[in-house]
């Protein structure tokens, strides 16, 4: 994930951890501007649920949560049906052409997120003890 985004929020790695996806959920296809103006604007896909603000990407999911999502009319009167089936099976197939290589890849980032946030804890933790030792001495 660290490579691609995260699953809130694309461009972050804020959020790993399986979300389940299904019929409450809402495709949402957008395009996006670009973070460095010197890039090109992008297509974010993601999906929405209903009162929830957070913006979910699908890349690391089962196929068959991606399938189960809901398409808005306002997607599709934005884009062709076609469209909207090539915009999600490139989002599905962006780790790879298996579930067992993208299940590998979602696994490798949540352990790489896992140390990234222990490594911050402990800094953290550091800073502390630095603080209340100066207080100390």
């Amino acid at each position: 994930m660290a490579a691609r985004g995260d699953l809130r929020c694309p461009g972050r790695i804020a959020a790993i951890e399986s979300r389940p996806c299904g019929r409450e959920h809402e495709l949402q296809i957008e395009l996006a501007p670009p973070i460095d103006p010197e890039d090109q604007p992008h297509w974010d896909v993601s999906c929405t649920k209903e009162n929830d603000p957070e913006r979910y990407g699908l890349d690391l999911f089962r196929w068959e949560e991606w399938l189960a999502i809901r398409v808005p009319q306002s997607v599709l009167e934005k884009m062709s049906a076609t469209d909207v089936v090539a915009h999600r099976v490139w989002e599905m197939t962006f780790y790879g052409f298996t579930q067992e290589k993208i299940a590998e890849d979602a696994r490798e980032f949540a352990a790489e997120r896992e140390i990234t946030e222990e490594a911050a804890l402990e800094k953290r933790e550091h800073r502390k003890k630095g603080k209340n030792g100066a207080e100390q001495g």
